[in-house]
């Protein structure tokens, strides 16, 4: 997909500098996925501890 991506910019096929700018951040978001995909499982409970944070955060703002 990146070749792909790759060729249409270099190409031309993206002439919109914004059309452009979007295929780079969708090919950085691709990056990112295989990384993580890569990286392996996580341990312990993730999504208990991004509430526990949320919920510090939004005591320190006020927003509870």
């Amino acid at each position: 997909m990146d070749r792909k991506i790759n060729a249409r910019i270099e190409s031309g096929l993206c002439t919109n500098p914004s059309e452009q700018e979007d295929e780079l951040k969708l090919k950085a978001l691709r990056a990112a996925v295989l990384a993580g995909e890569e990286s392996g499982f996580a341990e312990g409970d993730v999504m208990g501890e991004v509430r526990e944070r949320i919920r510090r955060r939004a005591l320190v703002v006020g927003a509870v």
